[in-house]
């Protein structure tokens, strides 16, 4: 996965001439409330507990056949659980975040030694210190089950969607409204309708975005987002649900639960993941630390106001 500069390539289609005025207030607080989060969520470390399910095509069955199929194959169940250390840290470019992971567990099994490695490796200032840390989320990444290279995974990206300068590369839709752990949320329908896309794949390829935000109209706070990547003309999708709650330590809403699933659509003649795979990672112990990326100068991340829910 990869982003590109919206304002330098972006390009509107059939880009919305009119927004409903309910939604102006809300998008404009919305837009606001991201910007603050760019600055706040940064330099954080988080546990997760990440478990992956798939069924992946297994061998090929000579003596079953299905009629119109030919010979029937059996599938092979994967399941795995992780646990791992996670370090958000804000880095030069399009994504405002940048998450790695240092797997520690499988299965119940330790895999190393749990030294809090990514986390030293950041606070201690080392031109290197990136570059280690890349090395240690692929080694991270080996656990991961099924085709699917999951770079997608980063549960803040969707709030990306939300900034001043890519919300007109959007359509938005009021919805209904609904209650997230005490907090009233307003749905926001939305769909990307720019070209070039603000994601891409590792070839450049378009990954047209929709879904819903489930945002507090009166904070702009966003409690839960829901997004389907799909991968064009029609071959595959991934869709990912992330729920925030509201973190008193930090003073701000982290991720809670995200949830993720890919899968090759029905009739696709060249299929992307081969087999569906469905993830559901949880986050918590979330603390602040010091951080020195490369340029970057070393600050705790101001806090942010906490909404409170209704009483």
């Amino acid at each position: 996965m990869t982003m590109r500069n919206p304002a330098a390539e972006a390009v509107p289609v059939n880009a919305p001439t009119s927004l409903d005025p309910v939604l102006v207030p809300v998008l404009e607080r919305a837009a606001r409330y991201v910007v603050a989060y760019e600055e706040a969520f940064r330099n954080v470390v988080a546990e997760e507990t990440y478990t992956q399910d798939s069924e992946v095509p297994g061998s090929t069955r000579v003596d079953a056949f299905v009629p119109g199929r030919g010979p029937a194959t059996s599938t092979v169940r994967q399941h795995r659980v992780t646990r791992a250390d996670l370090v958000f840290v804000r880095l030069a470019g399009d994504v405002p975040w940048g998450l790695f992971r240092d797997v520690f567990e499988v299965n119940g099994q330790k895999v190393r030694d749990r030294d809090e490695r990514l986390e030293k490796l950041f606070r201690t200032p080392s031109p290197s210190a990136l570059e280690q840390a890349h090395r240690i989320l692929e080694e991270s990444a080996r656990y991961n089950i099924g085709t699917a290279a999951r770079t997608l995974n980063v549960p803040t990206l969707p709030l990306v969607f939300l900034h001043a300068r890519n919300q007109a590369r959007f359509s938005f839709e009021p919805g209904g409204r609904r209650r997230i752990a005490g907090f009233e949320g307003l749905e926001v329908r939305f769909e990307e309708t720019a070209r070039p896309t603000i994601v891409t794949d590792a070839t450049g390829g378009d990954l047209p975005a929709r879904g819903r935000f489930w945002i507090d109209p009166s904070r702009g706070t966003v409690l839960r987002s829901e997004v389907v990547f799909r991968v064009e003309p029609r071959r595959a999708e991934g869709s990912i649900d992330v729920e925030y709650r509201s973190q008193p330590r930090l003073g701000m809403f982290v991720p809670w639960e995200m949830k993720e699933r890919y899968e090759d659509l029905r009739g696709a003649t060249r299929p992307v993941f081969g087999a569906p795979m469905q993830a559901t990672a949880r986050y918590s112990n979330f603390r602040l630390f010091t951080v020195t990326v490369e340029d970057e100068k070393a600050a705790l991340p101001p806090g942010s106001p906490e909404p409170r829910p209704d009483r």
